[in-house]
């Protein structure tokens, strides 16, 4: 483990302006749970609704997922409706999450990503009995409980149903357009961070939250194919990232523990702090730090 002492300064960064990435097509006016819970069929296939659907809010998500449900409320979380298809063969849940804006809605489905694409909703991933997506301000997942094919043709068919009754697409946070090097991140390791929790689930950085994120910071945590990992925290204000660059010196100089390997570094610009870790050289931490933090940023700091 080594800090190069050269890159835990500021670095000057040109700035040009930085527009959204969003998905081809217009967007739809945002539904409501109650308004899909209407557009949602109850009857897919051989698949039927029997039961009320159940609806959850940030207060009672505890006591339908406990456990879990730290999870959807660090992504800001409004609501979860939950509703339970019948087959012959066994039942499918599906649970729709609605999140204060899109990004709560990618920043959920990218904390776990495992599993086949599938052509559903945004991002959609599919692995034996579970089915999810993102798409505008949702989350939503699917889970069969049973075995056989029928069960298999319902994920699809209910993600499909589902994916259509939200109708809107939502697109992704801005902090993702000035990663660097996608053709060298490892597929779908990226994570979309706004609570220190979460980081601290991916990449164990010390107790508590050294990098000062709280809960009005947003972060990007990326690995690549020679095994360095990146994270980008943007903070409300300069000083902010300026502070937790103390933080971020100070996991850099701790003892060696919790299996942390390789070459760190870190580096603020302005309200953005980029970690480096686990990377082969020093050279390799300052090549990913200057490329992050030197990139196309926006004109003016966020409210």
């Amino acid at each position: 483990m080594c800090e190069d002492e050269g890159m835990t300064g500021a670095v000057e960064v040109l700035v040009v302006p930085l527009l959204a990435l969003a998905l081809p097509g217009e967007l739809a006016p945002p539904r409501s749970l109650a308004q899909m819970a209407a557009a949602l069929p109850r009857e897919v296939g051989a698949f039927r609704a029997h039961e009320p659907d159940q609806l959850y809010d940030a207060t009672g998500i505890y006591e339908y997922i406990d456990g879990a449900a730290e999870v959807y409320l660090a992504y800001g979380m409004r609501a979860c409706l939950a509703r339970r298809y019948h087959h012959p063969t066994g039942e499918i849940v599906l649970d729709i999450f609605e999140m204060t804006d899109a990004g709560g809605a990618f920043g959920a489905f990218t904390y776990d990503r495992e599993g086949e694409e599938v052509d559903i909703g945004q991002g959609g991933l599919r692995r034996e009995g579970w089915l999810t997506f993102w798409q505008g301000r949702f989350f939503v997942s699917l889970t069969a409980e049973g075995e056989g094919a029928a069960l298999a043709e319902g994920l699809l068919a209910l993600a499909s149903a589902a994916a259509a009754a939200i109708g809107e697409a939502g697109a992704l946070p801005d902090l993702l357009a000035g990663l660097p090097e996608p053709a060298r991140q490892v597929p779908r390791s990226l994570r979309y961070l706004r609570h220190p929790a979460i980081l601290a689930t991916h990449l164990p950085v010390g107790f508590g939250d050294p990098l000062g994120m709280g809960t009005d910071a947003e972060a990007a945590l990326v690995r690549y194919q020679d095994g360095a990992v990146l994270v980008v925290v943007r903070y409300p204000s300069d000083a902010r990232a300026a502070a937790a660059l103390e933080g971020a010196q100070r996991v850099i100089g701790a003892p060696a523990t919790g299996g942390r390997e390789g070459f760190w570094g870190a580096a603020v610009a302005g309200p953005r702090l980029a970690l480096v870790g686990e990377a082969a050289s020093q050279e390799r931490v300052k090549s990913l730090l200057t490329s992050v933090l030197t990139g196309p940023q926006e004109e003016e700091e966020r409210p």
